[in-house]
């Protein structure tokens, strides 16, 4: 994960805020009851399986165990849609529009 979205992340998830840690080495508390999951969106050249077995898939360790997991946030998914600039317009708004019905759902 490039260092500026690591570093927006760990911004926006502030402890005391976000989550509680009552005592060093317990797990967090979330304070944020109402939030069912977390939709991690990605582009990427390399596909899903290549990147999950080539490298171990760190960009989900890093955001699901090492963030959302720690702040007890449970339903995590990830979508990955991988070599966007040789598709079509047609293509990548397709690839839009599923996302956007797939997030519709959760209203």
């Amino acid at each position: 994960m490039p260092a500026l979205t690591k570093g927006f992340i760990d911004r926006v998830l502030t402890k005391a805020i976000v989550y509680d840690e009552p005592k060093p080495g317990r797990p967090f508390v979330n304070k944020l009851s109402r939030l069912a999951g977390v939709t991690l969106i990605t582009v990427m050249s390399a596909p899903s399986p290549i990147y999950r077995r080539w490298f171990g898939n760190p960009l989900t360790k890093i955001a699901f165990r090492g963030t959302f997991r720690k702040i007890g946030v449970r339903n995590l998914t990830w979508i990955n849609h991988i070599s966007v600039a040789d598709r079509s317009d047609r293509q990548r708004l397709d690839m839009l529009r599923s996302i956007e019905e797939r997030l519709a759902r959760f209203r």
